[in-house]
Parts: C-alpha cells; structure tokens; sequence
C-alpha cells in the first residue's frame, strides 16, 4: 500500500504533554534541544503543531506575535555552510511574507536576492542577520525551527556557533532556536561545541515513544485515510508491537494491509522492520551497546553504567524498568548487535535486488536520492525515507557485489546520487530474491 501524504488531521490532543513543554520553552524565549531516538515523531510533532496555528495559544503565551520559521535540514542536497545559510534565508524570507508587512516583505526580498547574487557566504550570513533584526523590530518574536540540525555535525565549528550566537544578539536577546536531532550537540561534536559560547540557557528535552493515546491518535488518522477499519485486537497489536514508535507504528500498519493480518512471521521477516531496527542502534556507543546486551541476557547494570548510558533512558530506548520499549527492537537487536554481521553472504533481499535493478536500467546515467526513495520505497511516499537507509541499502548492495566478485560496482555520485558501472549485461547469477 502507498500512503501519498503525511496523517493531515491528528487530533489536537497529540503529543499533548510534549508540546506543552516545548511551548513553555518558547513562551519564555528559552532555545532547546529535541532529542529522540531516529524516526520516533520529532518530525509529524513539529509539523502537526507548526501547521495548525490554532495550537498556538494552546501552548504558547504571547502567541500573536510569534514567527515560527521551519527550516528542514532533510532539504539540503549539499551539507555546506553556504547551502545551510541559503535555506535558512530562504525559509526566513517566507515566514516573513506571512507578516502582512509590505515593508518588512520588500526588505526580506531583497535581502535574498543580493544574497544569492552575491554567492558569498559572509554576505549570506549577514543577509540572515539584516533580516531577522528586521523582524524583531517589527515586534514579530521569530523562532527558528531546524529540523534534523544534527545532520551539520561536521560542521559544528566555533564559526559556525558563533555565527549562530550572533543571530540572537540582532533580536535583543528574543530569538529561539528549536533544533532537534538524534543526539546532544555535545554527544555529536564534543570536540568543538561549547554550549556557554552557543547558547548559555540552552534546554534539552527528549521525546520518547508516543504514549497510547497520540499513537492510537496517528491509527485513526491512517485508518481515516485508507478506510481501512482496525479491529480492536488488530489495533491493539499494532500499538503493543510499535512500544509507541511512530514509523514503527506506520510500517506495522501497512504490512497490516498488504497482508490482512500480523503473523509473527510477517513482521518478523520483513527487510522494512529490520532496517528501522538497525537504524536505531548504529548510532549507539559501545558503553550503549553494552547496556542493552546485559539487558537481553537478564544481567545487572551498574550505576555507573546507567550514568555512562543514560541516553537509552532518556530517549525510551529502555523503559523505567529496564525493557526494551518495542517488541520489535528486542527481535532484532541480538543480531544487530553482533559484531560485524553484515550477511553479505545472503542473496539479495526484496529491497536490495529493486536497488540493484533500478540503477542496472539505467546505465550509464545517475539515479538520484529521490528517485531512488519513490522507486524503492514507494510505500513510503507519505513518511519520507531517510538517508541513513537509503545509504545502508547501497552499502549492502555494493558489499554483496564486491564479495560475489561482480564487475559491478556502485558509484556515488557526490550531491547527486548514484551510478551502477560495470560491463556485464546480467545480473548476478545468484541472487534469488528472499520475499
């Protein structure tokens, strides 16, 4: 099944006690770190609130005058510090046109256009700068939303933060910075982040596994829109399965429709389930990895252990009783965490041999990012496929070939996407598909 747009209508009592803190952050013009494990719903959150400005008093004092600005790092072809300010600009430019403000609109315009004529960074960032003092000024309080800010770690620099810094001074001290990611900035750049030089009140809030009321609230939104009516067993299932992770919850649901029912067997073969499970440890440390081994095997955790390892509690990777919060996590994760399993042994799976055909068709050209995520995942559409995935799965791809042998091998091309090069006219001889 292919779902071809996001849940557009998730009741207003989602994520409700998670919004009410980000809310009371915002109202006291405090920045704050939004942390959670990969594809939790950071992201439906954010949208579902920026989307609906009838949420606004809900959670926000002073909301009148807010200006939310959503800037999503997922957009970014090029991970550069140009490209970064560009998007910035360009998101500020069209919240600003929201403001009714000729004057305020007329500045931000033009203030992008010499931007990008300009093709400089300095004068980038000063254009971002000009604008956001001009925004303050006009007694709008901006807020900078930067969806997956942990995707710049590498360009986390004392410039880059102090860069940042600035932005806030331009607007007296009001401006705020959402910025969420799957790790502490201090986790992803310890050697250069320096929170006192940043942002000296900064907050940290984790967002864990959506509770029984927001998961089954994103169950009837997929229900609605499929007409698709769950029985409260099946329904019950999906919630106990996902342990309240969002896309956990929606690639249950959908194996739901594709095969009328949730054997053991259907979830637990399912290369789509693997991969979410995988993309949740391999950001794990070995302190982390450590943790959950002696969890599996039923043996104690030092306090120190708990102190080293607290991500895995404040994330709701473990519960308060120490149980891994999904079922599905806890099938998967005694494999994922043996060292170097890759099974490049194995034939291709489903996904892995629709990668390899796709860019065998069209050789010699380039397969982009995107045709790639709609061609492979296309029951995706709705959820959007991150590049941890599709990077995983090419990294599969090329190992198998390269240990079969192949003349085939699979290029990236840098900001563009992917290439297969090679001479052979057929496709391995052995790669049967795994359903």
């Amino acid at each position: 099944m292919t779902l071809s747009t996001p849940e557009p209508n998730l009741d207003s009592h989602y994520r409700e006690s998670d919004l009410a803190r980000l809310g009371e952050h915002i109202s006291r013009r405090q920045s704050v770190e939004v942390i959670g494990m990969k594809r939790v719903g950071i992201g439906s959150m954010l949208s579902h609130f920026l989307e609906h400005e009838e949420l606004y008093s809900k959670y926000i004092r002073n909301h009148a005058r807010q200006l939310f600005v959503q800037i999503d790092l997922n957009e970014l072809i090029e991970r550069e510090l140009l490209a970064f300010w560009r998007l910035t600009l360009k998101r500020i430019v069209d919240a600003g046109e929201r403001t009714g403000s000729d004057t305020l609109i007329d500045l931000l315009r033009r203030e992008f256009r010499n931007a990008i004529q300009s093709d400089d960074l300095f004068l980038t960032v000063e254009a971002v700068r000009t604008s956001l003092r001009a925004i303050h000024q006009d007694d709008w309080l901006p807020t900078l939303f930067f969806l997956r800010f942990d995707r710049m770690d590498h360009l986390f620099t004392p410039d880059f933060q102090n860069n940042l810094a600035a932005l806030n001074g331009v607007c007296d001290n009001e401006l705020v910075f959402v910025l969420t990611g799957h790790r502490r900035l201090s986790h992803l750049s310890s050697e250069t982040y320096t929170a006192t030089d940043f942002l000296p009140f900064m907050k940290t809030q984790f967002i864990k596994p959506a509770d029984v009321t927001s998961a089954g609230i994103v169950l009837d939104s997929l229900s609605a829109r499929t007409g698709l009516a769950l029985s409260p067993r099946t329904r019950s299932q999906i919630m106990q399965l996902s342990g309240g992770h969002i896309m956990y919850l929606r690639l249950l649901f959908i194996l739901y429709t594709e095969h009328g029912g949730l054997t053991r067997s259907v979830y637990s073969n399912d290369e789509r389930i693997l991969l979410q499970s995988e993309e949740l440890t391999r950001h794990l440390n070995r302190i982390e990895t450590g943790i959950l081994k002696k969890i599996l095997e039923e043996e104690t955790v030092s306090d120190e252990e708990r102190s080293q390892g607290s991500y895995l509690w404040e994330s709701g990777i473990l519960t308060q009783t120490d149980m891994i919060f999904s079922p599905l996590l806890a099938l998967h994760l005694p494999r994922l965490l043996e060292s170097g399993s890759e099974r490049s042994s194995k034939p291709f799976t489903r996904k892995e041999n629709d990668l390899f055909n796709l860019l065998k068709d069209a050789m010699p050209e380039i397969v982009t990012r995107e045709t790639v995520a709609s061609q492979v995942w296309p029951e995706y559409r709705a959820f959007g496929v991150s590049d941890w995935t599709i990077d995983r799965l090419v990294s599969r791809v090329r190992k198998k070939l390269q240990d079969r042998n192949s003349p085939y091998i699979i290029e990236t091309i840098r900001t563009r996407g992917f290439r297969l090069a090679g001479t052979q006219t057929d496709a391995p001889a052995d790669q049967p598909l795994i359903p």
